[in-house]
């Protein structure tokens, strides 16, 4: 329900705090921003809690009115990185809240021991491919118990929510990432151009893509690629576009200046990820107006394109398919501009109005039964002796 600011009195605001690793340029960090964003505006009183990142400083704005509070700022590095310091100033942080939301496997993990025994309700969100991720087996182990716990799970997508174990998706709601408002007019027609956006890791696979490049190159369709994004395995995929001769074709072009700096220009747009767990940047794609090829990974591509309506799919990790998809792009205009005119259509659901009511109806639903269930207790404090164990021999770090 919207609350007035200037109706009522700030104490009388509903307290949520959204919690997360840090305050960067991630797809995590987006949502959240734009989430406290539209409850601010509806009247409720949110603070941001991260472990690492300047308040002063997010990637991506908030309100004024928006509290920003960092571990690391408040209490140092070396403690930001440590669940023994972690939970406990969580838990302080915590407190006084009317609802706590939390984001990521060892951020819900953390988030449910600092809130065990509290009376405020608690909501968590996975937003990668828990199945396909690499982490510690604490938090394999812990991911789906400290779920179990919580009043709601939320999920990106129906893959996603059907991954999690039976006892643990009892409460699991499905709501898709949001793009910024489509406003104006189309967008001139894609140009035969790529671009790529995203954290330069192995799970991106943008080896897969300088391969099909090389491929299609090698068929006489040599196309400019900008990869926009900054991760350790920058130096590994310059050092492979040099080796198979691309070094005139890609520009690394590290992270966008402004968020969603690079939707200006639409051409076509590449997602070659091995997995996803919702690809934000896709949705922002086809409402950007460019054409769109992506791999037909877990989760979240299949779920958004229909392939050959409002862009192409192709196999994961198969450069010869993706130069074969990229090549028809590449040279037919008509195509290029079918798909991308087809894609905004289909982005429309994904504005972020829409999407932002769907968050604001679950938050006022569990805020409007603040008598919690039990159900997931006994699992918790399970947990909360098992990380105790395991705190005494080695903490958990990110």
């Amino acid at each position: 329900m919207p609350f007035a600011k200037s109706d009522r009195p700030t104490l009388q605001s509903p307290k949520v705090a959204l919690v997360q690793a840090g305050l960067g340029s991630g797809g995590t960090e987006k949502v959240l921003a734009r989430l406290a964003a539209h409850l601010d505006a509806q009247g409720y009183a949110v603070t941001m809690v991260s472990f690492q990142g300047d308040p002063e400083a997010p990637y991506y704005p908030v309100p004024d009115s928006v509290r920003l509070r960092s571990l690391q700022v408040e209490i140092g590095t070396d403690a930001s990185r440590s669940t023994r310091r972690r939970v406990p100033w969580l838990r302080a942080v915590l407190r006084d809240q009317d609802l706590a939301l939390s984001c990521l496997t060892k951020i819900n993990v953390q988030t449910a021991l600092a809130t065990l025994g509290l009376r405020q309700p608690r909501m968590a969100s996975e937003r990668n491919n828990f199945q396909r991720q690499q982490m510690n087996r604490l938090w394999r182990w812990s991911m789906p118990v400290a779920l179990a716990g919580a009043d709601r799970v939320i999920m990106q997508t129906a893959a996603a929510r059907d991954a999690l174990p039976a006892w643990s998706m009892h409460r699991a709601v499905i709501i898709p990432n949001p793009i910024p408002d489509l406003l104006g007019a189309p967008p001139a027609p894609p140009k035969p151009e790529l671009v790529a956006v995203g954290r330069l890791t192995d799970q991106k696979a943008f080896d897969t893509l300088l391969h099909a490049l090389a491929l299609a190159r090698d068929r006489g369709n040599a196309m400019p690629l900008t990869i926009y994004g900054v991760g350790e395995l920058e130096e590994e995929l310059r050092t492979l576009a040099g080796s198979l001769g691309l070094r005139d074709q890609v520009r690394f072009a590290g992270r966008s200046d402004v968020p969603h700096g690079w939707t200006t220009r639409p051409g076509i747009f590449v997602l070659s990820s091995r997995f996803e767990g919702f690809p934000n940047v896709l949705i922002e794609a086809m409402a950007a107006g460019f054409a769109v090829l992506s791999t037909r990974c877990d989760w979240g591509p299949s779920e958004i394109v229909t392939h050959e309506l409002d862009g192409l799919l192709v196999p994961v990790d198969d450069p010869a398919s993706m130069a074969d998809g990229l090549i028809r792009l590449h040279r037919d205009a008509h195509l290029r501009t079918q798909l991308a005119n087809a894609a905004r259509i289909r982005a429309v659901e994904y504005v972020e109005a829409n999407v932002m009511e769907q968050w604001e109806a679950v938050i006022a639903d569990v805020l409007s039964t603040r008598n919690r269930k039990t159900s997931g207790r006994t699992a918790l404090n399970l947990l909360a002796r098992k990380i105790g164990t395991d705190l005494k021999t080695g903490t958990p770090r990110d």
